[in-house]
């Protein structure tokens, strides 16, 4: 049993990011505790609906604790989620105070894949979110408005133009 065990914990690390900041998080979690965070990373990477389900059935306290844990490119759960556009786990993952303004290795955040990915849904649950900023850019100067045009999903960039901050000031 404790070979089976040693075995998930070594395949959740490796999932994980686990440098710096994020060790430190994983450091403090059971063996038990990190065995269930890993199946709700792997469901949710997978967009497995049984997985996905038990999840969304875990109480907000315990995915509170490690809600902005990374993948090893960076990704939360919020960005994994907005990348299989599943707009339920985004709401629970926003109820659980995720940190909506993330960015994964490559400078991308959950607003900027759910545009690019024409996920109007997830799109205005993120946008709803006070602590949104829609101005974020990668590396290369993409913002979520940005991407959405250029996957011609002009709703979206629509969507984004009402509520940049410029756009909130000229309406007051």
């Amino acid at each position: 049993m404790k070979k089976v065990l040693n075995l998930i914990l070594f395949c959740l690390l490796s999932f994980l990011q686990v440098q710096g900041a994020a060790s430190e998080q994983v450091e403090k979690f059971s063996e038990a505790e990190l065995e269930e965070i890993g199946q709700h990373f792997q469901a949710i990477y997978d967009n497995d609906g049984y997985g996905i389900w038990k999840f969304l059935s875990v109480p907000n306290e315990f995915v509170e604790k490690f809600v902005d844990l990374k993948a090893e490119e960076g990704e939360t759960l919020l960005i994994l989620a907005s990348q299989i556009g599943n707009a339920k786990v985004v709401s629970k993952l926003l109820e659980a105070k995720a940190d909506i303004n993330c960015q994964d290795n490559e400078g991308y955040t959950a607003l900027m894949i759910a545009s690019f990915k024409g996920y109007s849904d997830i799109v205005g649950l993120l946008l709803e979110d006070k602590r949104i900023k829609v101005d974020i850019q990668t590396p290369e100067e993409f913002t979520a408005r940005s991407l959405a045009l250029m996957y011609r999903f002009e709703h979206i960039a629509s969507m984004l133009d009402k509520s940049s901050p410029c756009m909130i000031k000229a309406r007051a």
